[in-house]
C-alpha cells in the first residue's frame, strides 16, 4: 500500500468516526493525579509499616528463642490484618507506577523495591512519632472487625490498652519542670 494511500484511508477513518484531539491538558491533569496517587499510597503503606512496629514490638508477648509452641506463638503475633492491607496498597502503587509517562520502563521488582522500601523508611519516622500507636488504637476502638481478628490472636481489649500503656512509659517527656 502507498503512502498516498494510506494517508486517504487514514483521514477517511477519522471523518467516519469523528475523532478529535484529546487536549493536552487533560494529560497533564491525568499524570498528576497518578503522581498524587502514587504518593499517598506510599504515605499509606508507612502509616501501616508503622502500625505493624508498634504492633510487634508492643504486642506483650515475649517471642523466647527455642521451644515447642514457638512457631505457633510467632503465627499468632503477625499482624495479618495490616500486612493484607500493605499488599493491597503496595499493589495500587505499582499499578500507578507502572502507569506514569515513563513507568513501563522500570522492572516490576525494582518498582516495589523502592515502593517498600520508601515505606519502611517513613513508617520507621511515623513509628517515631507515635503515628502506630494512635492508628492501631483508633482502628480498634472504631473497627469491630479489626477487634475481633485482635481478639482472636489473643489481643483481647485489656491486652490491646497495656500496650498502648507500655509505648506511653517509654516515650520521654520534651520538657522535665521541677
Amino acid at each position: 500500500m502507498s503512502d498516498s494511500k494510506l494517508e486517504e484511508k487514514i483521514i477517511e477513518t477519522i471523518k467516519e468516526k469523528r475523532i478529535e484531539p484529546t487536549a493536552k491538558w487533560k494529560f497533564i491533569v491525568e499524570n498528576i493525579l497518578i503522581w498524587f496517587l502514587f504518593a499517598m499510597l506510599i504515605f499509606a503503606g508507612s502509616m501501616i509499616f508503622s502500625t505493624i512496629f508498634f504492633t510487634v514490638l508492643y504486642s506483650g508477648k515475649s517471642l523466647p528463642m527455642a521451644h515447642p509452641g514457638m512457631f505457633k506463638r510467632i503465627f499468632f503475633n503477625i499482624p495479618y490484618f495490616w500486612i493484607f492491607l500493605f499488599s493491597v496498597f503496595l499493589f495500587l502503587a505499582y499499578y500507578n507506577f507502572k502507569h506514569t509517562k515513563k513507568g513501563y520502563r522500570f522492572s516490576g521488582c525494582l518498582i516495589i523495591s523502592i515502593i517498600f522500601l520508601a515505606s519502611i523508611l517513613l513508617g520507621v519516622i511515623a513509628h517515631g512519632a507515635g503515628m502506630g500507636a494512635r492508628i492501631e488504637g483508633e482502628t480498634f476502638r472504631r473497627f469491630p472487625p479489626y477487634r475481633k481478628i485482635m481478639e482472636f490472636q489473643g489481643f483481647g481489649e485489656r491486652a490491646s490498652f497495656n500496650r498502648f500503656e507500655r509505648f506511653e512509659r517509654k516515650r520521654v517527656p520534651k520538657r522535665i519542670i521541677r
